[in-house]
């Protein structure tokens, strides 16, 4: 009768435990698959990645940076997809609030560097307000440069993608959308009613900036661009640097600046800042972009 008494004990315990695991499970599942969709963007095509596909494709530990990540190398993510990355001469990891930083395509297809987490010793990577738990790590990268947080989309630019970034003089850039590109002058940005204006240099210790702009706006719609439709912009500056705003940024808070305290901004060659420089009124600095010479309209 103990015998009998004891098998009963460990058979309650056994489906105790078999239902805490299930329900565990569950409630693990259900995180999952309520959290952010990761897109994938190259030639007007949208991939769509979640946590539970790259847990399905065998998402693994690795270190990077100190820590201990959960993810899966963004070159098996393309093959899953057949994504064909022979033409792609660039691509861009983009969070959530727009920040973004660029990738080379060896960079790419290293298995052994580029990733996409979702967990960081064992628990999702914050959202910090946002909805989005993916993170690009580039696990041989010294600093944090290119740990996007709350990433929510990847662009693989191929050529027919880039626009022509040829600027035909020191006091011209250019303005791309689709097949169409315009060649803006400093003489035509005069020709509008510039603002002045005063914003909070966010994290930094130099605190207010006094500049004189365009509002994006207002040169989109003397161009007779669309926005309405638009995702985003990217912003490319003369050494290299990209940065993006959405399309609703640009609109709302985007300015084209030509003077810091009513005086030229100079050039990246003369040790400048400009001659123009995409601010984002009320974002953080790392959202400007210096040295500006060509926008795409995306």
């Amino acid at each position: 009768m103990k015998k009998i008494k004891g098998f009963i004990f460990l058979l309650t315990l056994l489906a105790v435990f078999l239902a805490a695991c299930v329900h565990y499970d569950d409630m693990h599942q259900e995180t999952y698959s309520g959290t952010h969709v990761l897109s994938i963007m190259i030639d007007g095509r949208t991939y769509d990645v979640t946590i539970p596909l790259l847990q399905s494709l065998g998402a693994t530990s690795f270190s990077a940076r100190g820590d201990n990540f959960t993810g899966l190398p963004f070159e098996a993510i393309l093959h899953h997809f057949n994504i064909d990355t022979s033409a792609v001469t660039e691509g861009l990891v983009i969070g959530e609030d727009g920040f973004s930083r660029t990738f080379t395509p060896t960079e790419m297809m290293d298995a052994a560097n580029f990733f996409i987490a979702f967990e960081r010793d064992g628990e999702l990577l914050p959202t910090e307000g946002r909805t989005s738990h993916f993170g690009s790590i580039f696990a041989n990268d010294g600093g944090p440069g290119r740990f996007v947080r709350q990433l929510t989309r990847i662009e693989l630019n191929t050529p027919t993608e880039i626009a022509d970034d040829a600027i035909m003089g020191t006091y011209e850039f250019s303005i791309s959308q689709g097949v169409v590109t315009h060649i803006v002058s400093m003489e035509q940005l005069l020709a509008f009613d510039t603002v002045d204006f005063t914003v909070n240099e966010l994290f930094q210790e130099r605190l207010d900036r006094n500049f004189t702009g365009i509002p994006m706006r207002v040169v989109f719609e003397n161009l007779g661009l669309d926005l309405s439709n638009a995702v985003n912009l990217t912003f490319r500056a003369e050494d290299g640097f990209v940065g993006t705003l959405s399309a609703a940024e640009a609109l709302n808070v985007g300015y084209f600046v030509i003077a810091e305290d009513r005086q030229p901004l100079g050039s990246h060659s003369d040790g400048g800042i400009g001659p123009f420089f995409a601010v984002a009124r009320d974002l953080p600095n790392n959202r400007w972009v210096r040295y500006m010479q060509a926008v795409t309209i995306n």
